[in-house]
């Protein structure tokens, strides 16, 4: 990772970290050789600049999502779209981190949308993206998409996958 972003880690969550090797387990553990599963890259402000979301663990059993928006000249601005602690690893609610893993869906290609029809009623609809956005997803469970919308990153759960 760029030292700028790992600054901008360092200062904004000082007792949080990147994930490191010794933290591959569960869900990360199966994606051995791949990406890394606890970071997503993209420019998902649409901005020309590349933006990083990242699964930071913490102290105990804490952790958070974390979209890094990229500045002119490097710098980071964090925008916290999840956290969490895992009170008890069976509970769905708590999900362990490892348990979560970060995708970028590319500007172009299909992604959920909320629509709307005349009666009011909404359905989401996969349809190509207008940016790149961010896919959280829960080990066998559910996935979530993150989508910036000019001032914050909205939220999209998508229930079972």
């Amino acid at each position: 990772m760029p030292a700028p972003l790992l600054e901008a880690v360092h200062a904004a969550f000082p007792e949080a970290r990147v994930p490191k090797s010794s933290d591959c387990a569960g869900a990360w553990s199966k994606r051995a050789g791949k990406a890394l599963p606890f970071v997503a890259w993209g420019d998902f402000t649409d901005d020309g600049l590349t933006d990083v979301a990242v699964i930071l663990v913490g102290a105990e059993t804490k952790w958070a999502i974390v979209m890094f928006n990229q500045a002119r000249g490097g710098k980071y601005a964090p925008f916290v779209v999840a956290d969490g602690s895992v009170v008890d690893p069976a509970d769905p609610g708590c999900p362990q981190p490892t348990w979560l893993t970060l995708k970028t869906i590319k500007k172009g290609e299909r992604g959920a949308m909320v629509r709307t029809d005349a009666s009011g009623n909404q359905e989401v609809d996969y349809v190509p993206m207008d940016r790149d956005i961010v896919r959280m997803s829960v080990e066998d469970s559910s996935a979530t998409q993150y989508r910036w919308n000019g001032s914050k990153y909205d939220e999209l759960g998508l229930g079972g996958e």
